[in-house]
């Protein structure tokens, strides 16, 4: 352990091991997941074959069972005469009541005489099965050629054909016993026993029954029982064999052969928490190693710094001569260092220890005692004692010291551990040579002191005279240029010289001027102001420095600038002397200055308030006052700033008025304009005054929440808002109501991009008007990636547009009664080439939102047309094609127009229109387009009829060729009287209007039958068949007009 902390491993080695274990934990994790994963899958193929066994196993007794029936109903009722032939018919009832999967049984013998019993005759409205016998146009009885051997054998459309044989003998001919099966409910019927062997550890299976041809080179698997997608799988499956074909059985799990198991997601999140168990550790160990390699690095700073000091220390001790000394309790010997010894003038023999009396001998015997006392004073006290002394050296000359010591003890125990006194000494014989020259210069400094006092005396009477030479000698030069004046105050006179009389326009009346004389030149409003500085000068000593104004001949103004000083004489006496110069000019230029200052400073007001405006304008709304798209942009891009150093809290509402284009187009756009400003005055009611509120577009909004990022609050705001939009609005005594609609986004993480934030709010915005309107959303992120796939479907399906990759598909439509084939209704289908066939339903919402059900409604028509006539040629009958109408294309302008273009046989194609589309609408476009498509012979069919709100008064007024009662409403009639009655009446109306009808969503041949009693006339459903591409509906229709030829 000592030898591995000796180690010393960088940082970077030891972040690389630790990376490189969390690596080798990493792969050996997923390691061990792919080895679950791979037992997990050849568990799930052991339980799917095990499965494919006992279905196997259940199909092969069942079709046993149904042979040995028929065997024994050919045994039966072979040989019997018409007397017996009663007791045959109730035989076969019998089986065709107990066995629904029996369609029908026939009885073939050799001479060609054939009796059949089907299953529509063994109803319990039928009280006796009826049979019949096929003959020829001769009369004679039909030869039917039969099977030589017994079996199963596989017929179009999902059945099977049961044949047993009685042998021929004298009594009577070879018998052949033939059973027409239902394949879906022969293989429900047999696998409803099949015990579920599924644990806890296997996961649920989906298993198909199929068919396969004999001479089918491709193999295909026709579907009987079960999904029909597992029809290409071919992982695990197994074969009945049959006598033309196979039973094709195929097993899959239902999420797939994934390999995983029902553990798997456990099994993973315990490798996960091992994996972060390890991590944890190894990081952990990493940090520790790097944390101690953080403190050798510190504790070799810190020994270096500690190494530094003390060579500072030496360098400072040894640079200015002090020396050290101790002296331990209980002892009389003195440590010193060498310089120490140099300075008490010691022997280099006796340097670093001495006893106390050879180290005062060194010490001026004056000084001897002061030395001791310093030395117990130092052992006495804990603080710094300081002493002078002299130091007697060999040469006899006297060296001055400074000692300085202080007593400690480490421990803080006097008995146990004695204490010492540490100290330094200091030479300061230069500072006391230095202060005793100091101390005789001041000495001498004194006498000259003395002496200049007397000098002083007599110089102060010249400087008075100096004094008295230099004002008059200022005053004669001032008097070039400005008038002096002198008042004083001890004989209460004012003096003034010839300039003064000149600028005051004041004529000469003797030496001295009186103060009613001076103040009556002076201009009345001016002289308080001249007073009071008279005053302030006598009294406070303050400097006269003003400018008045002197009334001249003709009204003519001269300004004056007085400047003066209140003086004291030598002898006391107070004098105001002062100067006064003519400062008109400069009045002048100053009031023109003043002026123009004046107008420069009122022209850059008038344009600060002009840029304050047009900056206002830039930034502002000029309807509703509000902050505009570029001031907003402003806050948004400070706020990214601030993001950059800080993280801002903030929350944004991205608003959008409910029904304002309808306001606009109807009441005008001053209606509009005042819902703005009404809407603008809701939002600063609710909005705080450091917040803001914009106009970002023609009726949206946005509402910046500064230091709010609480849901909860902005939920409140945005709820208070709706509920005030709500509030109707009196226009010109027009009631106007209209809601809003608000998208909520916020700052929650460091960095935030505040214009992405308002992105965020416009999807929320989206989501809130997808789901309603006048609501309001918050952005989460699986909305942001629900938008991100719409997006991602909307380019795709721009993309299918241009590509061609729409196409129809065609589901047939039987009569109700004959059961033929009387049409066909056009579906919409995407052939995706990732996602292979789409049905319309998963982008139908999409293909709304873009705005091109118009033109994919003419993509399906385009279809319908090519195709039918390619099956017209090819000898296929298809009398009518339904074809769906979006709203957008019924309110198409060029509607009619492209369809004159169009070679549309009257009576071929049908428009099924959805009821709560159109239906009570009073769109002029609407009723026009529908008129004009009923003149071209195109029928018009309303689609899920019954889920709407159409009234009698539309139905007379569309005047519809037939109604579609929606699947909603067939599918319970089984079970439902109420559906079932619901249904009726609404075959009853339409049939009471002359209009026909159309039942979709029939699944079974139960809703058939029920559908038919109930009078309803054409059929369309999985019960017949599904959507078909067009190949496949012109092989299923060529195989319906063959079957009923025959």
């Amino acid at each position: 352990m000592k030898s591995l902390e000796k180690i010393d491993f960088p940082n970077k080695q030891i972040f690389l091991i630790l990376g490189l274990a969390l690596a080798c934990v990493f792969y050996t994790l997923i390691y061990i997941d792919r080895l679950n994963t791979n037992t997990d899958l050849t568990a799930s193929r052991k339980y799917a074959q095990n499965q494919l066994i006992e279905v196997e196993s259940l199909l092969s007794v069942y079709i046993d069972r149904n042979l040995a029936t028929l065997s024994d109903l050919a045994s039966a009722t072979t040989g019997v005469t018409d007397s017996l032939a009663l007791d045959a018919d109730r035989l076969n009832s019998a089986i065709l009541q107990s066995n629904p999967h029996f369609l029908s049984i026939s009885m073939i013998e050799d001479n060609g005489n054939e009796r059949k019993w089907a299953r529509d005759a063994t109803s319990p409205n039928s009280e006796t099965p009826t049979s019949e016998t096929p003959t020829s146009e001769s009369g004679a009885p039909a030869i039917v050629t039969a099977p030589e051997t017994p079996g199963v054998r596989i017929l179009p459309n999902g059945k099977l054909q049961l044949d047993a044989i009685s042998p021929a003998n004298a009594a009577h001919h070879r018998t052949i016993v033939r059973a027409i099966l239902d394949g879906s409910t022969f293989v429900a019927n047999a696998l409803k026993h099949r015990t579920d062997l599924q644990s806890h550890a296997s996961p649920p299976l989906d298993i198909l029954v199929g068919t396969r041809l004999a001479n089918d080179a491709d193999g295909t698997t026709l579907p009987l029982w079960g999904p029909a997608e597992l029809a290409d799988d071919v992982v695990e499956s197994r074969n009945i064999p049959l006598a033309n074909g196979s039973l094709h059985l195929i097993a899959r799990p239902k999420g797939g052969w994934s390999g995983a198991g029902p553990d798997t997601d456990a099994f993973r999140l315990t490798l996960v928490a091992v994996g972060l168990a390890l991590a944890t550790i190894f990081s952990s160990i990493a940090l520790l190693l790097v944390e101690r390699n953080r403190n050798r690095q510190n504790l070799k700073l810190t020994q270096e710094r500690h190494r530094i000091l003390a060579k500072r220390f030496e360098l400072a001790m040894n640079s200015s001569n002090i020396g050290i000394w101790e002296l331990d309790d209980g002892d009389n010997t003195i440590r010193h260092d060498s310089r120490a010894t140099q300075l008490h003038g010691l022997s280099a023999v006796h340097a670093n220890t001495h006893d106390l009396n050879s180290w005062l001998t060194a010490v001026h015997p004056n000084d001897r005692s002061k030395v001791e006392q310093h030395l117990l004073r130092c052992r006495e006290s804990d603080k710094a004692v300081v002493e002078e002394y002299r130091i007697v050296l060999q040469d006899g000359s006297k060296r001055h010291i400074r000692s300085v010591g202080a007593y400690s003890n480490q421990t803080g125990n006097e008995q146990t551990s004695p204490g010492r006194v540490t100290g330094i000494l200091l030479d300061i014989t230069s500072d006391v040579v230095m202060q005793d020259d100091l101390r005789a210069a001041k000495e001498g400094a004194d006498i000259k002191n003395a002496e200049l006092e007397l000098a002083l005396d007599d110089l102060s009477a010249r400087e008075q005279q100096l004094e008295e030479l230099s004002e008059r000698f200022e005053l004669a030069l001032d008097s070039f240029t400005c008038g002096v004046w002198q008042h004083d105050f001890s004989t209460m006179r004012t003096v003034w010289d010839e300039r003064m009389y000149q600028l005051y326009n004041v004529q000469p009346n003797g030496p001295y001027v009186t103060e009613t004389e001076w103040l009556q030149s002076v201009h009345p409003q001016d002289v308080p102001e001249i007073l009071e500085a008279a005053r302030a000068a006598t009294e406070e000593g303050t400097r006269i420095d003003g400018t008045h104004r002197v009334l001249l001949k003709g009204g003519t103004i001269r300004y004056v600038r007085s400047i003066g000083q209140l003086r004291v004489d030598r002898s006391g006496g107070r004098k105001l002397s002062g100067v006064s110069f003519d400062v008109t000019a400069d009045v002048l230029l100053t009031e023109e200055l003043r002026n123009a200052k004046a107008e420069a400073e009122a022209r850059n007001i008038e344009l600060e308030l002009t840029k304050n405006r047009i900056e206002y304008n830039a930034l502002h709304d000029p309807l509703t006052g509000l902050a505009n798209r570029r001031k907003f942009d402003r806050e948004l891009d400070a706020l990214t700033a601030l993001a950059k150093v800080g993280r801002p809290r903030f929350t944004i509402l991205h608003l959008d008025l409910d029904r304002f284009k309808e306001i606009n187009d109807t009441l005008g756009h001053a209606a509009g304009d005042a819902m703005l400003v009404n809407a603008a005055e809701v939002l600063n009611r609710h909005v705080n005054h450091t917040d803001l509120v914009a106009r970002i577009g023609g009726d949206e909004f946005v509402v910046l929440l500064r230091d709010v990022v609480d849901e909860q609050t902005a939920a409140d705001l945005a709820s208070r808002i709706i509920k005030e939009m709500n509030i109707p609005y009196d226009f010109e005594g027009f009631t106007c109501r209209f809601g809003v609609s608000i998208g909520i986004a916020a700052s929650k993480a460091a960095k935030a991009d505040a214009r992405k934030i308002l992105i965020d709010a416009d999807l929320a915005l989206y989501e809130a008007k997808r789901k309603g309107r006048n609501r309001y959303e918050f952005f989460t992120e699986s909305l942001q990636a629900n938008i991100v796939t719409s997006r991602r479907v909307a380019d795709e399906l721009l993309t299918a547009l241009e590509r061609d990759e729409i196409t129809a598909f065609y589901q047939p439509q039987f009569c109700a009664n004959t059961m033929q084939l009387i049409g066909a209704e056009a579906l919409v289908r995407w052939q995706h080439p990732e996602r292979g066939l789409l049905p319309t339903i998963s982008f139908l919402k999409v293909a709304e939102d873009l705005s091109i059900m118009a033109q994919i409604d003419k993509i399906v028509l385009d279809c319908s047309l090519r195709d039918r006539m390619r099956w017209t040629a090819s000898g296929i009958i298809v009398p009518k094609i339904s074809v769906n109408v979006s709203s957008k294309r019924l309110h198409d302008t060029n509607l009619v127009e492209s369809l004159k273009g169009l070679s549309i046989t009257p009576g071929s194609i049908a428009f099924e229109l959805v009821e709560s589309i159109f239906l009570d609408d009073n769109d002029e476009t609407i009723t026009s387009n529908i008129k004009t498509i009923k003149e071209l012979g195109i029928d018009v069919e309303i689609d899920d009829f019954g889920t709407g709100h159409t009234s009698m008064i539309s139905l007379l007024k569309i005047k519809p060729k037939r109604l579609k009662i929606d699947r909603q409403l067939v599918m319970p009639i089984i079970e439902s009287d109420r559906e079932r009655a619901l249904v009726k009446s609404i075959i009853e109306i339409a049939r009471s209007l002359g209009v026909g009808t159309i039942a979709e969503g029939v699944e079974t041949q139960a809703h058939a039958d029920i559908l038919r009693d109930l009078g309803c006339d054409l059929l369309q459903g999985y019960a017949f068949a599904p959507a078909l591409s067009s190949d496949d509906f012109a092989a299923f229709a060529l195989s319906q007009s063959k079957r009923h030829a025959s």
